[in-house]
């Protein structure tokens, strides 16, 4: 193995855990107010709120997940109120979905415990590392899209 595919090893490990805190009780989505989520769950609510308004296919291709798991996922979001599903009226097959207001509070709510979460690890570095972090960052994010 060459360096560069010996630190992209180690990068892979970086963000294998650093995904796992985003998902951790420490990231408070098991501590959600009013209602239990999923990590599943939570993924929807929070593209939702990025994204607004969207169709079910556009939804699932965002998340690489079947719109048959998608489907499960959002019926059980509008049970708990959190999501609302809307049918066009011109093609009955095209399903829009929205979080509902109560929806809206919990992916903020969350999006607030990972901001925490942010917080805390660059709190590990001082201000000049902080920032070549955030631009090393944006490169990676640049290059990928």
């Amino acid at each position: 193995m060459n360096n560069t595919e010996e630190r992209a090893a180690r990068l892979t490990e970086y963000f294998f855990t650093l995904f796992r805190s985003f998902q951790s009780k420490e990231c408070g989505i098991s501590e959600c107010p009013e209602v239990e989520i999923s990590i599943q769950e939570m993924k929807v609510l929070a593209f939702l709120g990025q994204s607004g308004p969207c169709i079910m296919r556009e939804t699932a291709d965002a998340l690489s997940i079947a719109v048959s798991t998608l489907t499960g996922i959002v019926d059980k979001l509008v049970q708990k109120g959190l999501v609302n599903r809307d049918r066009s009226d011109d093609d009955r097959r095209i399903v829009k979905v929205e979080l509902s207001e109560k929806g809206r509070e919990i992916e903020q709510w969350h999006f607030k415990q990972r901001a925490k979460m942010s917080l805390r690890m660059l709190q590990a570095l001082n201000d000049e590392d902080q920032e070549t972090l955030l631009e090393l960052i944006s490169k990676i994010v640049n290059t990928l899209k």
